[in-house]
């Protein structure tokens, strides 16, 4: 019924992540800038952090757009995996066979070597391939350093394997840890992504109206956007959700 009433097509406020909906931010241009940046030159591993529900995931949606065609991308979305069954998630996704002639599973050993060969022959075709890796702030001690490790495929070209990890602020505080300074070391491009401020809200909200079909109307008082901009501290989610 409110539908009709606003003279909306679809509901202005719904959870999911879609790409006509996305607000771009001041610090998700920021963001953005620097994962293209990652992706162009090539760096080895870039870390983009953030609250819950600040639009990472629309950021990776965004920029796998752009590049559809021209880049090999491996989403892992659940990162709790043993060693063998990460690579074999890896291998899968690239339409790697990961079974022998025989119907038997590939060792560890093999799926390396299968997935070394694979990346070889991508950068030989100029392809790019990256691995983007979300919540990585629940990643154990050994999948980060193989994460770490994968890193280690490269050529005089450069690396063979691009890596983002996506995740929480704890992601941040995880890699302080003595034993991931290896790590550390090779980040090149980080970014922490900030809530929204007052005035962001208010477009935000009046984004999302305008998509879903209202054209004139100002539904929320400014009273009721700076209402809406403090219980939801300007994470985007929850100002849905509101």
């Amino acid at each position: 019924m409110y539908r009709k009433y606003y003279g909306f097509s679809e509901d202005p406020f719904q959870l999911n992540t879609d790409p006509r909906f996305f607000y771009m931010s001041r610090h998700h241009h920021e963001a953005y800038a620097h994962m293209i940046y990652a992706l162009n030159e090539s760096k080895g591993f870039t870390v983009i952090t953030g609250e819950i529900g600040t639009g990472k995931t629309s950021l990776i949606q965004l920029m796998l757009a752009q590049y559809r065609g021209r880049t090999r991308t491996v989403h892992l979305f659940n990162p709790k995996l043993t060693s063998r069954d990460f690579l074999k998630y890896i291998c899968h996704n690239l339409g790697l066979k990961t079974e022998s002639p025989s119907m038997e599973p590939l060792s560890k050993g093999d799926l390396l070597t299968l997935l070394d060969n694979f990346l070889r022959k991508c950068q030989s075709l100029k392809e790019r391939v990256v691995l983007i890796i979300d919540d990585a702030q629940a990643l154990s001690p050994t999948l980060l350093e193989e994460v770490r490790l994968l890193t280690n495929l490269e050529t005089a070209q450069g690396k063979l394997l691009q890596v983002i990890l996506m995740g929480q602020p704890e992601l941040e505080k995880v890699l302080t840890d003595p034993q991931y300074r290896a790590l550390r070391q090779r980040i090149s491009v980080r970014y922490r992504l900030q809530p929204l401020r007052h005035e962001e809200t208010r477009e935000y909200i009046e984004h999302r109206l305008k998509v879903a079909g209202n054209r004139s109307r100002r539904i929320f008082k400014p009273a009721a956007v700076r209402l809406i901009w403090e219980f939801s501290q300007g994470i985007p989610r929850v100002i849905n959700t509101l």
